[in-house]
């Protein structure tokens, strides 16, 4: 039985009573068993202290890679659990990306039976059969299973009427389509963002009508079919301020995600042609960056991705041209963002985009913190310097534009349930 007494941590958790007091915490084989201001430890208690210990909801990851069935080379089950604890996930939805592809209940079973809750994985069921764009996939079976998202991941699905029976089908039982918007005939084979400083490096480009336009027309469908949409990892301010249009005027439910990458590098990290900021989006302009880490702070983005991909060191160690897109996120994104932007938006807010919000569209009920009831936390020190490193990266792969980075706020243990981790 695992034995923990937190000591002197803030307690940010909307809806509890405990909320915003600094508090000591016992929690033993995750059940909190008492709470008050100067406890004392018992044997075999393991004491978590420091000077700014903060006690959150346990954080949800919405469209993390699983290689595994099929890509374990890249990471494994264990691996990428492992990866998402020290990153203080609890729970991490996973893509259909998999191989076989997770569009039918065998797949989406396999990942359930072999996840266990370290952090618990929700499988996101695949949009169209192989994740190829041309046919739907068996949703109801996959429904039944426990799967309330559909995706085809980074795979834009560019048949509309693909799109449109995949929104009026899946809603039938309450099901949602995630779409991650691009098109393209326009993107084509482009590796940055559309630029003079892209041609300034010689790098192919994107231009950001081909992100724009996928987003209007998914707008106009969800419009028409009255269902609720989630856009995934969008990049540029414009398509969120293209999303906020419809919610005004069309009272459309949308969800926006966007990847911590688009919000803490822009196109100038790709001066040094390193290919772990070869990524999908593509990196924007600096304007574009800070615009849209504005709109996270007006509240039109529901919640924040790690965007975590791994990547087999041979795909990543070659001409940035040949090498494939995605780097590594789980570890770093929350240390990652709460150095940068801690202080710029409320302690509730960052509660909703990392763990309330994700949960709601993912229909997981929302964590309690009660004695006598099962913990979903992540407790962190925000002033405990540490090095990421491939000493203590926890990833079958090693595909990060962090390594070697110094951060402040460290992640010091998550538990959940009756399986705490640590």
């Amino acid at each position: 039985m695992e034995k923990v007494l937190v000591k002197g941590a803030k307690v940010i958790f909307p809806g509890s009573s405990l909320h915003q007091q600094v508090l000591d915490l016992r929690i033993e084989d995750g059940i909190l068993q008492e709470v008050g201001d100067r406890l004392q430890a018992k044997s075999e208690e393991k004491v978590f202290s420091g000077h700014a210990l903060k006690l959150f909801p346990g954080f949800v990851d919405v469209g993390t890679e699983c290689s595994e069935p099929g890509f374990e080379q890249r990471e494994t089950i264990t691996s990428l659990q492992a990866a998402g604890t020290a990153g203080g996930y609890t729970h991490l939805a996973v893509m259909p990306n998999t191989q076989p592809v997770a569009d039918n209940k065998s797949v989406i079973r396999y990942l359930f039976n072999e996840s266990g809750e370290k952090p618990r994985l929700w499988p996101l069921g695949a949009l169209s059969q192989n994740c190829e764009g041309k046919d739907i996939a068996s949703y109801f079976e996959m429904f039944e299973e426990g799967v309330r998202v559909f995706t085809d991941g980074d795979l834009s699905v560019q048949a509309s009427d693909l799109i449109l029976r995949a929104m009026e089908y899946s809603s039938a039982f309450g099901g949602i389509v995630m779409h991650h918007p691009e098109d393209k005939f326009l993107a084509g084979n482009g590796m940055a963002h559309e630029s003079i400083h892209a041609v300034q490096l010689g790098l192919k480009t994107k231009p950001a009508i081909a992100e724009v336009l996928q987003v209007i027309r998914d707008l106009e469908l969800a419009s028409f079919a009255s269902v609720p949409l989630i856009l995934n990892k969008l990049s540029l301010p414009d398509s969120i301020k293209k999303v906020q249009d419809y919610r005004h005027n069309k009272n459309v439910q949308i969800a926006v995600s966007v990847s911590v990458n688009n919000l803490l590098f822009s196109e100038l990290s790709l001066e040094t042609f390193d290919a772990n900021f070869k990524l999908r989006p593509v990196l924007r302009a600096e304007e574009d960056r800070q615009q849209l880490w504005d709109c996270v702070k007006n509240g039109w983005v529901e919640f924040l991705v790690s965007d975590h991909r791994p990547r087999e060191l041979e795909e990543k160690v070659q001409e940035f041209d040949l090498a494939k897109s995605g780097a590594l996120g789980l570890q770093t994104t929350v240390p990652a963002l709460f150095d940068r932007f801690y202080s710029e938006i409320t302690e509730e807010r960052w509660v909703d985009l990392l763990s309330f919000n994700p949960r709601k569209w993912l229909q997981i009920p929302l964590p309690v913190l009660e004695c006598g009831q099962p913990v979903d936390v992540t407790l962190l020190d925000s002033q405990q310097s540490w090095v990421y490193s491939t000493d203590n990266n926890q990833s079958a792969s090693t595909n990060s534009p962090w390594m070697g980075h110094s951060f402040q706020t460290k992640i010091l243990g998550t538990f959940y349930k009756s399986n705490p981790t640590k």
